[in-house]
């Protein structure tokens, strides 16, 4: 390689020197390319070699490092001294990707085979054991043939390699042997369709047959020079058709037809613009659509196949979009259809060749075929479909058929050129002739045969120095008026008679300001003559009355115009009209009155419309951020940006045409874009969308410093986390590389988040303090056009729960649980034997007692025997009592039949001897109040005078036995009376004393008869 880069900087001085005249020539549709640099994290700018795995990734092999590219972000694998699975050597000089997926690195100083799963580099100084003799340890090619196995192309031969069994053949170059390798310096390594093995060296071109492992040598006996430089085949490359393209060091560029024998031979012809730009071909690429792309030391070029010629394209300083680098050194083409150009010292340059959906005028220095200016303010078109174009810098005519810039400026001293150069306005009536309005209010009409101007000015405002004349926009009715918007009002043209109208509109009346700027004119189907204004809203303008109806925003009522200054109006074939204003769409009922808005709420790019083009099924708008088509199918617009093709995302007021194909033009501060809007298609691209990195606080490694995926993130099924560990981010990336800024996502955590998350073009996403458990992470992603992979990618993550919350844990409780109930139970069971013991025991000693009580009742029965006895006797006594009863009977009742006529009192005493009751002759008796008697409670015994008969009575009481007697009591006044008293206690049936009843009969005249 260091032979390489030297033969590279000899000749790039040779090829500045040329650029010029390249540069001059340069095909008018020069292609736009997008440029990677080290400014967006590439390592290095030299591009020796590209690749692009199965899985979509982009690889880059530089002179500082190897790059892996998602379109996002560089992942940059460098050599580290210290780690053996670091890639071996930093300068990569080619990439092959095998049929297991490893990819094949080969570099300056050995070879290198990556492992996706792993993220490692397994490296090897030499392909095989071999004692080096010679030659350096440079490796140039990699390629696996049809029988899968591997070609290592180096400065000391060829090495054959089965990948499965890890054998190597190695073949070098024997001078006395022609059915060797013509050298062992191999440069570029390729198969046909007969398995035939072609192998570009310093000498020239070898073919390995299979069937005899031997080489032939192919001369390629057209070379012009005998520059030892020429033999050298730098590149190989078989086509679809299985062509072989062989690009040679010096010789140009040479191809085989597949079947023929002969070769045909390109070489660069200063004298033919047509001709290949250099014989330092240094890659060739064939893309999707056939095109055969080489790439030289000294620009890319593409084969025109119909024409059997080559299109150069060059690095321009003045163009921000060309070549970076003319030494372009790999091609390849994504998945998707873009195309990655390699250049040395210049980075990598992308392709998209369906974004010339949107071509692009722009303004080239040091040339007069070309635009005049890129700030566009006026387009138009004629009958000869010659395309008029008004800038800041004057008036550009340009004739695609002829492929002619005709420029008119206005020239002091020439009467007839264009009034001033700042071009606001370009129409052609129906007659066909052009006019041109100015910023010094001067409208130009155009002589196509003399290609002079006439001018016409309202003389009575006209004053160049104060510059209030604008023409901002001219607008034919359909009766043939000539009308025109200006800085200073509405003005009526009669092309007749050369003459001018004012019409003073009253803009004193409106709610705005009073300024009378109108940018816009419109005439709908029914008529009506539409004003778009600065400031004072959308002018509905009356022709014969010249009054004005006027709608402008109210910020109270949501249903008026949104904004008052009006730049574009539209009507569509459903007659509704379409409003752009510096706030917003509107879309106004005529039939309501009202006007529904739009916004960038609603997807607009921008609320700032400057012009409005309509289509059967939508809109296409210019705004101050990009194009916008609005559908009316859907109801919903899609934008388009500078990445999709566009001059700029900034475009200026009235800076638009729909011509008479079809094409619709829009121009802005960059340029002037062209587009079919049939050919405005969506990118149909599903790309591939992968979860890329897996971050815990924002690093790969936990705090205990211990890898938490031990492969690959990208082959990651599973993620296990401690409970602790649960603050993560996922970074995932759509493998779509147009426009990769705008390539959006959605993504959901199942088990976490009920619905899928949108969120736009954010490419990572963080989750903080999940509770431990199962969980899938999901992504979705699309491409910039929102075509969506609705598979995408997930991964698994477990986190785990604290001890205390784990499976073991809980059966570490379950067991010791048991144990618990176990030991409970032997527990209860010694316990209850313990018991039973115990009762036993218990039993006997009751037993004993038992017994002993059994003997207690024998005495006792003989106790009651006993007693049985002393109730006989008491039985006898009672007899006798009764006896002595009847005899007071009979004492009794002679004592009543002598004190027959007199009061009986009756007392009712309590238990205890207190009186509560007595019956009215004991009131008469004792002259006392009975209710006075009873409440105060006087007790039986207290009525007693004698104590030896209060004694007698309490004895009596206690035993509950019936006394009768004779004693003196005291009636209420204090007299003494005597009384025949009986003591009658009344028992219950358990023998209780309840009552005590006294009966006590006045004998005071007995006593004193006796």
């Amino acid at each position: 390689m260091l032979k390489y880069l030297s033969k590279i900087s000899s000749i790039i001085l040779f090829f500045c020197l040329l650029s010029w005249h390249q540069f001059a020539f340069a095909d008018k549709n020069n292609l736009r390319f997008e440029h990677i640099s080290i400014s967006q994290g590439l390592s290095q700018s030299s591009i020796y070699c590209q690749l692009q795995d199965r899985n979509g990734f982009i690889w880059i092999g530089t002179l500082d490092g190897l790059n892996k590219y998602d379109g996002n972000i560089f992942t940059v694998y460098r050599n580290n001294p210290d780690d053996s699975t670091s890639i071996i050597n930093n300068l990569i000089n080619a990439l092959y990707e095998d049929c297991f997926g490893f990819i094949w690195i080969g570099t300056s100083n050995g070879l290198s085979i990556y492992n996706p799963y792993s993220d490692k580099f397994a490296n090897y100084r030499y392909p095989v054991k071999y004692k080096k003799t010679q030659g350096n340890n440079q490796i140039h090619a990699i390629y696996q043939d049809q029988s899968n196995m591997i070609w290592i192309g180096s400065d000391i031969g060829i090495f054959k390699i089965n990948e499965i069994t890890g054998n190597c053949i190695h073949y070098c170059s024997d001078k006395a042997n022609q059915n060797t390798l013509s050298s062992n310096s191999i440069w570029s390594i390729g198969e046909d369709n007969k398995g035939n093995v072609w192998i570009g060296t310093d000498e020239g071109l070898d073919r390995w047959n299979r069937n005899t492992d031997n080489f032939t040598h192919i001369p390629l006996n057209i070379f012009k020079t005998e520059n030892q430089r020429n033999k050298i085949i730098r590149t190989l490359y078989f086509d679809k058709e299985g062509n072989l393209w062989i690009g040679s060091e010096g010789g140009g560029l040479f191809l085989k037809r597949n079947f023929d024998t002969s070769f045909t031979q390109y070489i660069h012809n200063p004298r033919n613009l047509n001709s290949i730009s250099s014989n330092e071909i240094s890659s060739i690429f064939e893309d999707h659509y056939n095109n055969m792309w080489i790439g030289t030391f000294n620009g890319l070029n593409k084969l025109n196949k119909d024409k059997n010629n080559f299109t150069a394209f060059f690095q321009n300083s003045n163009e921000t979009s060309s070549l970076s680098n003319n030494i372009v050194v790999s091609i390849i083409e994504d998945k998707s259809g873009l195309l990655w150009v390699g250049t040395f010292g210049g980075g990598i340059n992308i392709l998209n060749q369906e974004k010339e959906k949107f071509s692009l005028y722009q303004c080239k220095p040091n040339s007069n075929n070309t635009l005049i200016s890129n700030v566009i303010l006026s387009i138009n078109e004629d009958k000869d479909s010659v395309l008029w174009i008004g800038s800041d810098k004057g008036l550009v005519a340009y004739d695609s058929k002829t492929d002619k810039y005709e420029w008119f400026q206005h020239q002091d001293k020439v009467a007839s050129s264009l009034s001033d150069n700042i071009v606001y306005a370009i129409y052609q009536d129906k007659s066909g002739t052009l006019w041109i309005g100015t910023k010094e209010g001067v409208l130009n009409k155009f002589d196509k045969k003399t290609r002079s101007f006439k001018h016409y000015v309202y003389s009575e405002f006209y004053n160049k120095s104060q510059l209030h004349f604008a023409i901002r926009t001219i607008y034919e009715d359909k009766q043939g008026l000539f009308w025109l918007g200006t800085s200073n009002g509405l003005y009526k043209f009669d092309k007749i008679n050369n003459k001018f109208t004012n019409y003073s509109i009253n803009f004193d009346n409106t709610n705005s300001n009073t300024t009378s700027n109108i940018f816009s004119i419109f005439e709908d189907t029914e008529n009506a003559l539409w004003l778009g204004t600065e400031g004072n809203g959308l002018c509905c303008f009356n022709r014969e009355s010249g009054n004005c109806v006027f709608y402008q925003n109210n910020p109270k009522d949501s249903n008026s115009l949104c904004n008052d200054n009006v730049r574009a109006i539209y009507e569509d074939h459903n007659n509704n009209l379409w409003i752009g204003t510096s706030n917003g769409l509107n879309k106004y009922n005529k039939q309501k009155k009202t006007f529904h808005k739009y916004t960038t709420k609603n997807g607009l790019p921008n609320n700032l419309i400057y012009a409005i083009v309509g289509i059967k099924n939508g809109l296409w708008l210019s705004t101050n951020k990009g194009l916008s088509f609005f559908d009316f199918k859907i109801n919903k617009f899609k934008n388009y940006y500078v990445s999709d093709g566009l001059q700029s995302n900034e475009f200026n007021q009235n800076a638009y045409y729909q011509s008479y194909s079809g094409l619709i033009y829009f121009g802005g501060v960059n340029g002037l874009n062209e587009f079919n809007p049939a050919n405005v298609k969506d990118n149909a691209y599903i790309p591939p969308v992968y979860i890329t990195d897996f971050l815990f606080y924002n690093k790969t490694e936990n705090s205990n410093n211990k890898t938490l995926i031990k492969e690959s993130v990208l082959f990651t099924n599973e993620i296990k986390l401690s409970y602790k560990d649960n603050i993560f981010s996922f970074v995932f990336a759509s493998l779509h590389y147009l426009s990769p800024e705008k390539n959006e996502y959605s993504y959901k955590m199942e088990g976490f988040d009920k619905e899928w998350v949108n969120c736009g073009n954010k490419r990572y996403v963080t989750y903080t303090n999940l509770s431990p458990g199962e969980y899938t992470f999901k992504v979705r992603g699309s491409n910039c056009d929102g075509i969506w992979n609705k598979e995408g990618d997930s991964i698994k993550i477990i986190i785990k729960p604290p001890f205390w919350k784990t499976k073991w844990f809980y059966g570490l409780i379950f067991i010791a649980l048991l144990i618990s109930i176990y030991s409970y139970v032997r527990y209860r069971t010694y316990k209850l034997r313990k018991d039973k013991k115990m009762l036993i025991d218990k039993v006997r000693e009751r037993t004993a007692e038992i017994e002993t009580q059994n003997e207690d009742i024998l005495n006792k029965n003989e106790e009651l025997q006993q007693q049985k006895e002393e109730i006989i006797s008491q039985k006898e006594l009672l007899e006798d009592t009764n006896k002595e009863l009847a005899r007071i009977n009979v004492y009794l009742s002679k004592l009543s039949n002598q004190s027959q006529n007199k009061e009986t009192a009756i007392i009712i005493a309590d238990a205890n001897g207190i009186i509560q009751w007595v019956n009215e002759s004991f009131v008469k008796l004792y002259e006392f109040n009975e209710a006075n008697f009873i409440t105060e409670k006087h007790n039986i015994l207290d009525r007693c005078i004698n104590e030896e008969t209060k004694l007698i009575m309490q004895q009596n009481i206690e035993n509950k036995t019936l006394l009768v007697f004779e004693t003196i009591n005291k009636t209420s006044s204090g007299e003494g009376i005597w009384v025949q008293t009986t003591l009658l206690p009344i028992e219950d049936k358990f023998g209780n004393l309840t009552r005590i009843v006294i009966i006590e009969t006045d004998i005071s005249s007995f006593v004193k008869n006796a």
